[in-house]
């Protein structure tokens, strides 16, 4: 729902879905069964809400229009957290898939994927957006850069080797680096 908070009163509401490939929780009597949303932030400019829920899809609002402008689907399990950039260019989606997905906010393509040894409850990005902090079930906070350059420079030095296609695409989606780091 999207509320006017000096008003106190309910603007619109706006719907998740629902995931083919399992029940959802039951609705209201008489309603509609729907999934759960369990992570939302605005844009720095306000104009974009992203809603993240238990159908591992991420929908990006046009909050003046109240209408949906991207559908992002590449999580296999339950999202948990989300976070725009500071400049609104990048959005962090996290959930119990132990995946952290970056995504380009105007076209909806993925710019990178983290992998992790758990499942991330909370993503932040730092006041500079190039770094992006995962917080985990598994008690541990995790650290990662967000520019895709760096990120394949960093894996080939410590693989000591080009990275191949799948790790390219998998890591460092974005780099122009393909099998050689030189």
């Amino acid at each position: 729902m999207l509320w006017d908070s000096a008003r106190r009163s309910r603007l619109a509401v706006l719907p998740q879905g629902a995931r083919k490939d399992r029940s959802p929780a039951p609705g209201p009597a008489g309603g509609e069964a729907k999934w759960g949303v369990y992570a939302v932030a605005f844009s720095p400019d306000g104009k974009t809400l992203a809603a993240a829920g238990h159908d591992g899809t991420t929908i990006l609002w046009d909050v003046a229009e109240r209408t949906r402008r991207l559908t992002l689907s590449r999580h296999t399990g339950s999202l948990r957290a989300l976070a725009f950039s500071p400049d609104g260019r990048t959005l962090a989606t996290a959930g119990l898939d132990r995946r952290v997905i970056l995504w380009d906010t105007a076209r909806g393509t993925r710019r990178a994927t983290f992998t992790g040894d758990s499942s991330a409850l909370a993503v932040a990005f730092s006041p500079d957006g190039h770094r992006l902090a995962s917080a985990a079930v598994d008690g541990r906070a995790v650290l990662w850069h967000t520019d895709a350059e760096r990120t394949a420079a960093q894996l080939c030095a410590t693989l000591g080797r080009g990275l191949t296609e799948p790790e390219r695409n998998g890591f460092a989606a974005q780099s122009r680096r393909h099998r050689s780091c030189a």
